[in-house]
């Protein structure tokens, strides 16, 4: 039936690129990678407490030109995105402010 077709698209959500997670830090430590960001960036778990934020690290993999670092591709909501965005698109993770991409 048409009505199928007819149906409002899913919102999508922003995907960012966090540069600069230490190599020690593989894929399988998502949550370590995950609970400091929210630990370092304190924002960030308040907009987690609107039921409809998203904050879901997808993958984490090494830089092309630096295999010393990695990188974690993470889906974010729109207020999360405009957060970070108002704190100069870093995200802090250790030692380092995090450029995001």
């Amino acid at each position: 039936p048409i009505s199928n077709l007819l149906k409002e698209p899913k919102e999508k959500c922003p995907v960012i690129a966090v540069v600069g997670i230490p190599k020690e830090l593989e894929k399988e430590n998502k949550d370590v990678i995950y609970n400091t960001l929210l630990s370092q960036n304190p924002y960030i778990g308040e907009c987690l407490k609107n039921n409809s934020s998203v904050f879901d690290i997808l993958s984490v993999k090494s830089l092309k030109s630096n295999d010393n670092v990695n990188q974690a591709i993470i889906k974010v909501s729109d207020d999360i995105r405009l957060a970070i965005k108002n704190h100069r698109n870093k995200l802090y993770f250790g030692l380092v402010a995090c450029p995001i991409y």
